[in-house]
């Protein structure tokens, strides 16, 4: 039996973009009503995935956090590169002794590695987009 295409002499093996690929389709749409939500043990972050799944190489959220809340009592890490875009409502991200604050229409962008916590200082919901790449939460 002949070998597929990219093998090479190891019998029948797959090429290795084949392993990786789970014939995701070309196009996806995802509904409002239809997202998955995610729900944390700690904090006050509500989160539902606009993106499909998290298979794949960009994993995107719609996020909400109350006044006076956060997202959770000690910052937390992840192994992403990743971006938050504010939508409505005041943000305020912690890297340790720095802080930012950011307002709708702003943006911010830092590896997931950095110790970082956010929270809602008021007075109003915050809602933000946020995505990442790799996909991890």
């Amino acid at each position: 039996m002949p070998e597929p295409p990219g093998a090479t002499g190891l019998g029948r093996c797959a090429p290795r973009f084949q392993l990786l690929d789970e014939e995701a389709p070309a196009q996806s749409v995802v509904r409002s009503d239809r997202r998955r939500k995610l729900i944390l043990q700690e904090g006050d972050l509500d989160y539902e995935l606009l993106s499909p799944d998290a298979k794949r190489k960009l994993e995107v959220w719609f996020g909400r956090l109350e006044p006076g809340a956060s997202s959770g009592p000690e910052p937390a890490t992840h192994e992403s590169e990743e971006f938050i875009f504010l939508l409505q409502g005041q943000l305020q991200i912690e890297f340790g002794a720095i802080a930012h604050q950011l307002g709708p229409g702003d943006a911010i962008q830092y590896d997931g590695n950095q110790p970082h916590l956010i929270s809602n200082p008021g007075p109003g919901r915050l809602e933000f987009i946020s995505a990442l790449t790799p996909p991890t939460l």
